[in-house]
């Protein structure tokens, strides 16, 4: 990975996900951003530069989001958790790069939600939405709400997890078919909980990560066709690579430093059109992004 650029985000950014919001075959930015209670979009010109970041409206304290398809329509939309009130807003993608106001949907206030992802859990077609949380002395977790089709949703399905967690991401990691979820834990492991198919999941089995994390993301960086995971974390300047076995299980890969003090946040793409999977890094304390340009031979 070679350091290419860093950008600037609104105030406190915190994780990243990544889309084509504009619908020009160019890949887009946007982070959560908890010291200003919005969103930033950064549309991208293609070559891993990106204009200046526009803010929406996301509610108070938006710690994660997930980009995906919510209703009946084809233009992404994002789904944001508030860490605090543990609520998911949706704002619904207009296809132009723009955004509808953000719809409130109740998790539970006596959570602390640290990440969301989105994925068809249960295999119906629809986009549903988990979302990882802490409980304290009651333990953390993930909540599963199951999507109606039309941007709105069940009431949370709650799966208890050992290990204090940090962020989530979800792929099938095992080959089943169903979707699994991969939990950051701050005691520098990652936990994978296999999915059932039915909105529900397996207890986490954890491997060690590298690093202490509390940002995980999923993508197949060495071109096996398995899914690897890069995780990173609050006060490092590093992140950790795990190579995917195929079964649901991770070998400890190598680790890569990257400029900036606290990765809150960690995205795979290809950003520079040359079909290799790109790394971008959200750093929390400076307010902006790395990109990392992958120079494998893959």
């Amino acid at each position: 990975m070679k350091l290419a650029a860093t950008i600037g985000t609104d105030k406190q950014p915190w994780m990243i996900a990544q889309g084509d919001f504009n619908a020009d075959g160019k890949l887009d930015l946007a982070t959560p951003n908890l010291g200003s209670s919005d969103v930033s979009i950064l549309l991208g010109n293609g070559d891993g530069t990106f204009q200046a970041a526009q803010p929406y409206a996301a509610g108070n304290n938006p710690g994660a989001l997930a980009v995906g398809f919510l209703n009946r329509d084809r233009d992404p939309d994002i789904a944001v958790v508030n860490t605090a009130s543990c609520d998911v807003e949706i704002l619904l993608g207009s296809g132009n790069g723009a955004f509808a106001p953000p719809v409130s949907n109740a998790v539970n206030q006596s959570y602390e939600c640290t990440s969301i992802a989105i994925a068809d859990f249960n295999g119906d077609g629809k986009s549903d939405i988990v979302v990882g949380f802490i409980h304290g002395a009651q333990g953390d977790g993930i909540a599963v709400l199951l999507g109606n089709g039309d941007g709105s949703f069940k009431p949370a399905m709650v799966t208890m997890a050992t290990g204090k967690t940090g962020y989530l991401a979800i792929g099938d990691v095992n080959g089943d078919g169903s979707p699994d979820a991969v939990l950051s834990f701050q005691d520098g492991t990652i936990g994978v909980l296999l999915g059932h198919g039915d909105g529900t999941f397996e207890s986490p089995m954890q491997f060690p990560a590298g690093v202490v994390s509390t940002a995980v993301t999923l993508g197949d960086l060495n071109g096996d066709g398995l899914l690897d995971v890069v995780a990173g974390g609050v006060g490092s300047k590093t992140i950790g690579v795990l190579l995917g076995n195929g079964d649901g299980s991770f070998e400890t890969g190598r680790s890569w430093d990257v400029a900036g003090q606290t990765i809150s946040g960690i995205g795979i793409g290809d950003l520079n059109g040359d079909s290799k999977p790109d790394l971008v890094v959200v750093d929390y304390d400076l307010d902006e992004i790395s990109v990392l340009l992958n120079q494998s031979p893959q």
